[in-house]
């Protein structure tokens, strides 16, 4: 099947590849669009070092900062 005859609610498999360290994996054609309508549009497979990559530049993205601690607001909510 074609990648274009999918819709997105699809639990066909297919393969990606990861934007951080550029090795394929699988992932369901729901969840790969899913993942594109996100702050960071970028491809994540499961290693830790990729997701945590990932969350980092969503946080820049997001908020400016690389860690939530960072964030004023949420060290006075932890105190």
């Amino acid at each position: 099947m074609k990648i274009e005859d999918l819709l997105d609610g699809s639990n066909a498999i297919v393969e990606a590849t990861c934007d951080y360290c550029g090795e394929k994996y699988t992932t369901t054609w729901k969840q790969y669009t899913n993942l594109k309508k996100t702050v960071n549009k970028k491809d994540c497979c499961k290693r830790t070092a990729c997701k945590v990559a990932r969350m980092k530049e969503t946080m820049l993205l997001k908020y400016g900062v690389e860690n939530a601690r960072q964030l004023p607001y949420v060290n006075e909510k932890i105190k």
